[in-house]
């Protein structure tokens, strides 16, 4: 989705019944995906997303309950879970140890593992091929995040006038206007027990200040209702997508 060269790569198949896609960083195949119902790019590569963030509900579009999808996932060239997507449905085929072992006996199990940098340790449980829990703690900040909530962090305000607050008080960034460049940009960022949203991270590279431009205002944004898990309120990632796009 850009002319600049990076360490990402995502190759499209397509015929009439099914999409193929086949990321790569560098060089090595990290998901693989086969997608039933879909033929617009965009949405494509939404679907995608949701299937790469295995489920998350946040990414979730009201298109896809008439989509399916099948994704492998690698790590360090080694197939790790292979997944079945139907609609919001999600199921885990199987889980792969380190070791290339099986992990789901009739779709149990428990695994654990480390983030690329060493800084948080993931903890999953699976029951009935379904993911019933997933946290990761963290060592250096010496909390955990909870990424299978019973209710999710969300805008008090409501979903929609938070995006209408968002687009209101964002600017286009000068330059990129003049050029007639358009951006997609996703940005990760944490909602702590009480609501605020903290550590913002930039999961796309644009260029042309899309990201800062975004990062720059929510920072500035009232708090969330935190997301609930268990009865109690816990640390949850966001990943908020927003699109750049230049009237005709």
């Amino acid at each position: 989705m850009t002319d600049e060269k990076t360490s990402q790569e995502r190759i499209f198949s397509f015929d009439d019944q099914q999409t193929t896609i086949e990321d790569y960083k560098e060089g090595q195949l990290v998901e693989k995906g086969i997608i039933y119902g879909l033929t617009d790019i965009i949405k494509i590569n939404e679907f995608a997303w949701y299937c790469i963030s295995q489920g998350n509900k946040n990414n979730y579009r009201s298109y896809f309950d008439n989509v399916k999808g099948t994704f492998e996932f690698y790590e360090k060239g080694q197939l790790c879970k292979r997944v079945i997507f139907n609609g919001i449905e999600v199921k885990y085929a199987q889980v792969w140890n380190q070791d290339g072992q099986e992990i789901l006996t009739n779709g149990s199990g428990e695994t654990s593992d480390t983030s690329e940098n060493g800084d948080e340790q993931f903890y999953v449980k699976y029951s009935d091929s379904t993911l019933v829990m997933y946290y990761g703690v963290r060592i250096q900040k010496q909390d955990t995040i909870y990424y299978t909530v019973d209710k999710l962090a969300a805008p008090k305000e409501g979903v929609q006038s938070f995006y209408n607050r968002l687009f209101k008080v964002l600017k286009y960034p000068g330059f990129a206007r003049l050029a007639g460049i358009e951006g997609r940009v996703y940005i990760e960022f944490i909602v702590d027990e009480r609501g605020k949203l903290i550590e913002f991270k930039p999961l796309t590279n644009e260029g042309y200040n899309f990201e800062a431009k975004v990062i720059k205002k929510l920072e500035k944004f009232p708090d969330w209702n935190p997301a609930v898990y268990q009865n109690k309120f816990v640390k949850t990632r966001r990943v908020l997508p927003v699109v750049f796009r230049l009237e005709d």
